[in-house]
């Protein structure tokens, strides 16, 4: 109860602060933002945990889907057959942490993991440690912490609130959603769409065969970036960008809502 207390005190903090930072400071296209989040990977430290392993064949299966919460997602892409799923499960006590099991589905070809029910009023929390193969789609959905992810190829989904996200070389289809946090995406090869509000975000995109084609708008924000694409401004609130490199053929669809974007594209 403690964590949801403190949670909702944050909340309406950084929603008051964003009101009145676009009321009393407007729009601004070329400077950096008077806000910045820094939402840590966790508020309070747990008392205890525990881990379970899943070891799986790739043979089976061509997705996997993580939902966990107050914790951290660490994802990475191998060059092997073998899915490793290293589930981390904390409690402010041990006798609810006895309780609690990372439930494993499968649903056709898709496999996912999530935390079993723990005792009502009680906080507990599911982080992951994370190897696949390459090419698999991977879908992530977390609250509460921050998910890193660090070489992967294949097709990505994130769906995070109240987290930081780092992503570190990527090289497939991205497409995040994610509200209050810290986003970091860097050396990204490939389509991507992203959709926010509350957050920093900085986009770095590598050039690809073919070219990107992009279509960036920020409402109540700030835009900025070094890429190959215009600035203009639709309202008094909203900015818009459009352009391309090469061909255009890979999409760049970015919404920002209270918020600061910034892209760049190097060679």
């Amino acid at each position: 109860m403690k964590i949801r207390r403190v949670t909702l005190i944050v909340l309406v903090f950084l929603t008051v602060l964003f009101i009145f930072d676009v009321r009393y400071f407007g729009n601004r296209s070329i400077q950096e933002p008077s806000i910045h989040f820094n939402v840590g990977p966790g508020i309070l430290e747990p008392a205890a945990h525990k881990m379970q392993e899943f070891i799986l064949s790739q043979s089976d299966f061509t997705s996997l889907a993580l939902k966990g919460r107050h914790g951290v997602v660490e994802l990475r892409s191998a060059e092997s057959d073998v899915i490793k799923v290293q589930a981390i499960i904390w409690a402010d006590e041990e006798e609810v942490l006895e309780g609690l099991e990372v439930r494993e589905s499968i649903s056709g070809r898709e496999l996912s993991y999530e935390l079993s029910q723990g005792p009502a009023g009680q906080e507990a929390g599911l982080g992951f440690i994370v190897h696949v193969p390459d090419g698999m789609e991977v879908s992530v959905d977390h609250q509460f912490g921050s998910v890193n992810v660090d070489d992967f190829v294949g097709f990505l989904n994130l769906n995070t609130s109240f987290s930081n996200l780092n992503v570190n070389g990527i090289e497939g289809t991205v497409t995040i959603a994610s509200n209050f946090g810290n986003i970091n995406l860097q050396r990204i090869r490939g389509p991507l769409r992203l959709d926010n509000s509350f957050a920093t975000c900085r986009v770095g995109l590598l050039a690809i065969d073919g070219g990107y084609d992009f279509d960036v708008v920020v409402t109540n924000g700030t835009l900025l970036g070094k890429a190959p694409f215009q600035i203009g401004a639709e309202s008094n609130n909203k900015l818009v960008a459009r352009g391309q490199s090469g061909e255009g053929v890979h999409p760049v669809i970015i919404r920002s809502n209270f918020g600061t974007v910034s892209v760049s594209l190097e060679d």
